[in-house]
């Protein structure tokens, strides 16, 4: 019997999701799925439902998810009659696995290419040690770049990195090699992690007053609290697709989301003051207004 739930969320793009599906249906399906349609449109729900119908999946709406039959499918398709975001819409899908007693979750964002199998190697290390909470692959942009590990950020010290971010950048392109060894990390990125339930389930789940952003760094936080680590598996990886969702909401937008949850997270879970807030807002104003529009100039030439 699979012991891993993997949990994709989609909003507006029901054919990336079908392809992560498919994508894991036969590279490594050793796992069950949770598919959890955020309300996205009818085209695009109907898109959903057609296809997975063809898998006898069990179609659930959020509000009867407490009286889900309690014997595991293959497949469930939950149909949520809102879009409240990463934290929230993930949350969903993690009481459905400590409901019907799946010891893991595999969390995936929509906009993922397997490559090779990545399941059992994730399992392995959380079985093998208890330290461990939070466990994910090497996560590979488009053009072959390593996205994560984290460091742990600290605002006064973004907002002198934000002043030279473009050098930053090239800074991180140069070294991104350093990234390439297995370790624990502070954070990892939220498009592919495998969590252990009960552990999850202790620490309340995702936070849900974050819409989207800084869901991994909060996580890490609340794990610290019960002294359990985050690790980063160098040895396996998957190809990310960064942002297909996201790019259908307008930049602006999506910026101050950033800023609205960056806020809640150094408020509340770095205790950090007004003066430094008000910092953070700075900054990300600062980059996004004057680096980001830069760049997008220079791109366009």
């Amino acid at each position: 019997m699979n012991n891993v739930l993997s949990v994709i969320l989609n909003w507006n793009n029901s054919d990336s999701t079908i392809n992560i599906f498919n994508n894991f249906i036969s590279i490594d399906d050793n796992c069950d799925y949770c598919i959890i349609d955020n309300n996205s449109n009818d085209i695009e729900k109907l898109k959903l439902l057609n296809y997975f119908k063809n898998y006898n999946s069990i179609i659930i709406t959020d509000e009867y998810l407490s009286n889900i039959l309690l014997t595991r499918k293959k497949i469930y398709l939950i149909l949520n009659k809102n879009n409240d975001g990463y934290a929230k819409g993930n949350n969903i899908g993690a009481n459905l696995a400590s409901i019907l007693n799946y010891d893991y979750i595999l969390i995936l964002n929509n906009d993922l290419i397997l490559i090779e199998p990545i399941i059992n190697s994730l399992l392995k290390y959380l079985r093998e040690n208890e330290n461990i909470a939070i466990i994910g692959p090497r996560i590979i942009d488009k053009n072959g770049n390593t996205q994560g590990p984290y460091n742990k950020d600290y605002i006064l010290i973004e907002f002198f990195k934000s002043i030279f971010y473009i050098f930053f950048l090239f800074y991180n392109q140069l070294f991104k090699s350093k990234n390439n060894k297995s370790k624990y990390a502070y954070r990892l990125m939220g498009c592919c992690l495998m969590i252990k339930t009960h552990i999850l389930k202790k620490i309340n789940y995702f936070d849900e007053n974050t819409f989207l952003y800084y869901e991994e760094a909060i996580l890490s936080e609340k794990l610290a609290k019960i002294n359990m680590d985050t690790f980063y598996l160098s040895d396996i990886s998957i190809i990310h697709f960064h942002q297909s969702s996201t790019k259908k909401i307008n930049n602006k937008i999506l910026n101050d989301i950033q800023i609205k949850s960056g806020l809640y997270y150094y408020k509340n879970y770095r205790k950090n003051n007004n003066i430094l807030l008000f910092l953070f807002i700075l900054t990300n104003k600062y980059i996004y207004k004057f680096w980001h529009y830069l760049i997008y100039r220079f791109k366009n030439l």
